[in-house]
């Protein structure tokens, strides 16, 4: 296990892992862009990917990935201790919760079968939330999350939100299929 899994689990967890996260605030509550917006890490095994995701009107598709993409590059300046501290609690509950009947129990044992975990591994995770610093959150996500280099997929109105697109400075817009053929 990549001892910075749990970490920036702490990190997404800010920026996008939960309603109160920035992106969600930022583009729902600030904005009125979209229902809900949200960011996540996949792993396991191997590594996996880190995704942000909104749905938004086709009119504010450039505004709001402009927002969407700020708040990616302002997480790499850190984040409050009220913050982290909101995702330290939240995330110890959410801990807890693994012994709370027979199903989370056994999903937690074939987690730990699974990955090689310790068996005091809810212990350890724990350990790591009450010792990670703001300074912590943010020199992990600048040694991950690279804005500048994501791929961004957007999906819409080609004819609507192209321009927008290009106006955001970001690299050339590639059309693709369905299947993630370039269109020629």
């Amino acid at each position: 296990l990549d001892p910075d899994w749990y970490p920036l689990q702490v990190a997404n967890y800010i920026l996008g892992g939960n309603f109160t996260s920035r992106i969600n605030l930022n583009l729902r509550e600030d904005k009125g862009y979209t229902y809900g917006a949200r960011s996540g890490l996949e792993g396991g095994v191997r590594p996996g990917a880190f995704a942000a995701s909104a749905a938004v009107a086709t009119d504010v598709t450039a505004p709001a990935l402009a927002e969407l993409l700020g708040e990616l590059e302002r997480v790499l300046e850190g984040v409050t201790p009220s913050e982290l501290d909101f995702a330290r609690a939240a995330l110890a509950q959410g801990l807890l919760s693994q012994y709370e009947g027979t199903q989370p129990r056994l999903a937690l044992g074939d987690n730990v079968s699974r990955y090689g975990w310790p068996d005091d591994y809810p212990s350890e995770r724990l350990a790591v939330l009450a010792g990670l610093t703001t300074d912590d959150v943010r020199t992990l996500a600048q040694r991950h999350w690279r804005p500048a280099q994501f791929a961004i997929l957007v999906v819409g109105d080609r004819e609507r939100v192209r321009a927008g697109l290009e106006g955001l400075g970001r690299g050339p817009v590639r059309e693709l299929d369905a299947q993630g053929n370039p269109l020629a």
